[in-house]
Formats: C-alpha cells, sequence, structure tokens
C-alpha cells in the first residue's frame, strides 16, 4: 500500500487548531492542519478524532499486515474477513482512492 500525502502523525489538539508533530522533544507546535475555531458547523467533538487520524491509519495498515498471512492460508474467519476487508477499505478512503 502507498503512504498518503498527509502531514505525518501525530497530530496534536489544542482546543482551537489541529497541529503536526515536529521532531522535538518538547513537542512544539509543527505545521498547523486545521484551525477549527472560525470554521462554519465545525463539531468540535470531531477534533481529537481528527487529530488521531494519522495513528488510525498506521493502526489499520498494522492490522492488514497481521491478518492477511491468514487469509492467504485461508485460516481467517468469516468476521475476521470482513474485518479485514473493512480496514482495507477504510485506508483506501484514507489515501483518496
Amino acid at each position: 500500500m502507498s503512504e498518503a500525502k498527509h502531514t505525518a502523525g501525530p497530530w496534536h489538539d489544542d482546543g482551537y487548531r489541529i497541529y503536526g508533530a515536529t521532531e522535538s522533544e518538547d513537542k512544539r507546535r509543527g505545521p498547523m492542519i486545521v484551525e477549527y475555531k472560525h470554521v462554519d458547523n465545525f463539531n468540535y467533538a470531531d477534533a481529537p478524532l481528527i487529530a488521531a487520524a494519522p495513528d488510525l491509519l498506521h493502526e489499520l495498515r498494522h492490522l492488514v499486515r497481521l491478518l492477511e498471512p491468514l487469509e492467504r492460508e485461508g485460516t481467517l474467519n468469516v468476521p475476521g474477513l470482513a474485518t479485514l476487508n473493512g480496514a482495507r477499505e477504510a485506508i483506501k478512503k484514507a489515501e483518496g482512492k
């Protein structure tokens, strides 16, 4: 799978903006992802989900890597296959495909 073209995570929500990570240990603000305080119809409850997006995408990719060998072996059960396929679709959506 190809990597999406977005600001690398982790992202941080300060209650006003969402920032990308920096390489510094003091976790100063990196590049701004979105300033949502002045966005009309923004659901503020979505901010933590948006900030977690890079981590969620990373974990979905990891889940796919773990489940694909079981799929190839034919030992993945139906719920597992549904989970794998759902993860693949979510990754495609996140990558804009």
